[in-house]
């Protein structure tokens, strides 16, 4: 529309908040907005916000789409005529087009999404169940959990709960270095 653009990053980095994708869709085109929607924590195998009614779904192909941080990638998908072409025109003008190396080293990537979703999201979710279970966690942010303010959300808009989990560590009066701490630990 040509009101502006209302952009959706869900889940959200770094607290994994679940956006009422199809809520906040419907009120940004009755208000004339167009919708994108960062899609890169969910990826199109756990959330399809192009089902939703968004304009624009972008992915950081270098995460998860890819899966061996070995190729610096991005993609938007639109199924709007108008919107597909200015996204070309604009590829084409600034050159921003992927060599052929590293369209091959998404596609290697892609090949084994499936797999990887699934047995990255079922780490996240026993790593979220122990993590909530830990006497040195504050808080566990894992849309998977039934406690988790935006699991009600993501079973009703996604396929699974992803595969990120984010967590506060109790510190005290010193949280940062507490949550330094356990950064350093980990290998």
């Amino acid at each position: 529309g040509a009101g502006g653009l209302l952009w959706i990053e869900s889940p959200s980095n770094p607290l994994l908040a679940v956006a009422d994708v199809p809520a906040l869709v419907a009120g940004a085109h009755t208000a004339g907005f167009d919708v994108a929607v960062d899609n890169t924590f969910a990826t199109p195998l756990l959330q399809q916000p192009l089902r939703h009614g968004a304009d624009v779904v972008v992915h950081s192909a270098t995460k998860a789409l890819s899966g061996h941080s070995d190729v610096l990638l991005g993609v938007a998908v639109t199924t709007r005529p108008d919107l597909h072409a200015a996204l070309r025109r604009r590829r084409t003008l600034h050159g921003a087009a992927p060599g052929p190396w590293e369209a091959w080293l998404a596609l290697r990537g892609i090949r084994t999404l499936a797999l990887r979703v699934e047995r990255s999201q079922a780490n996240a979710g026993e790593l979220a169940r122990r993590l909530q279970a830990h006497p040195g966690v504050e808080r566990v942010h894992y849309p998977g959990l039934p406690e988790d303010p935006g699991h009600e959300r993501m079973r009703r808009q996604m396929a699974g709960a992803g595969f990120v989990v984010s967590f506060v560590v109790r510190g005290g009066g010193a949280p940062a270095e507490a949550a330094e701490a356990v950064a350093a630990g980990v290998r």
